[in-house]
């Protein structure tokens, strides 16, 4: 396996098409002269011991279709120049340290198919911007430190097969429409601050096999149809009673 610094020779190498430098011991910061190479089309440097931060001149690497730096060491923020990386199809920033928030330019990335920033320390709301990816089929924000509500234009999202929110801090109710998600197989919202009844539109999923909405302080009535579901986690003896609506309390 291969071990210390990446060398800095490399960005002098301006025909490589693909670098795969992953599952090695590398360690170090990422050179930002990978950014001089102009026929790069792909760059994996994951599970390695880099550290540092992403550097922002990535966002020059215009023909990359696929960029994966997860499982090392990198820390400080996601750039926000990643965004101009119209040609990205698989972006795998995860199990780093990275922090603060998701920037509103991904919402640019309109060819990116698949979507990885979870096991970070990310913060602030999930962009309403992220819901322009109308080609996205996985998105992955979970393990981070997000919060606010879900936003509702997931459920434009029609490609989408796999969408996980678990274990963040996120608030409010799901969103009806989610339900509009018809390829979605996979959902996990467990382990937020997610409260209120569960969308009878979610049963209408028929191609979900596995929901996660456990450790949320849900309410109401579980919908039938979620039991044809194979795999959940909802409690087998139901959810509290919702409490009643403001607007229809006496004053």
């Amino acid at each position: 396996r291969l071990a210390g610094d990446i060398s800095i020779a490399q960005g002098d190498l301006d025909k490589l098409f693909i670098l795969d430098l992953g599952h090695n011991m590398l360690s170090g910061t990422i050179p930002p002269e990978f950014s001089n190479l102009p026929s790069l089309n792909a760059i994996s440097l994951r599970d390695n011991r880099l550290s540092g931060t992403i550097p922002d001149a990535f966002g020059n690497l215009k023909q990359v279709s696929w960029l994966d730096l997860s499982q090392n060491q990198l820390e400080g923020t996601l750039p926000g120049s990643l965004g101009g990386l119209r040609n990205l199809k698989r972006l795998n920033l995860g199990q780093n340290r990275l922090s603060g928030a998701i920037p509103a330019s991904f919402g640019d990335l309109h060819n990116l198919e698949r979507l990885n920033l979870g096991e970070n320390r990310l913060s602030g709301v999930i962009p309403a911007a992220l819901c322009n990816l109308g080609n996205l089929t996985q998105l992955r924000l979970h393990l981070n430190q997000l919060s606010g509500a879900i936003p509702d234009s997931l459920g434009d999202l029609e490609n989408l097969e796999f969408l996980s929110l678990t274990g963040n801090q996120l608030g409010g109710s799901i969103p009806e429409s989610l339900g509009n998600l018809e390829q979605l197989a996979r959902l996990g919202l467990n382990g937020n601050q997610i409260s209120g009844p569960i969308p009878a539109s979610l049963g209408g999923l028929e191609n979900l096999t596995t929901l996660y909405l456990g450790d949320n302080p849900l309410c109401g009535t579980i919908p039938a149809s979620l039991f044809n579901i194979e795999t959940h986690d909802l409690p087998v003896d139901g959810l509290p009673a919702c409490p009643p609506s403001k607007s229809g309390s006496s004053q």
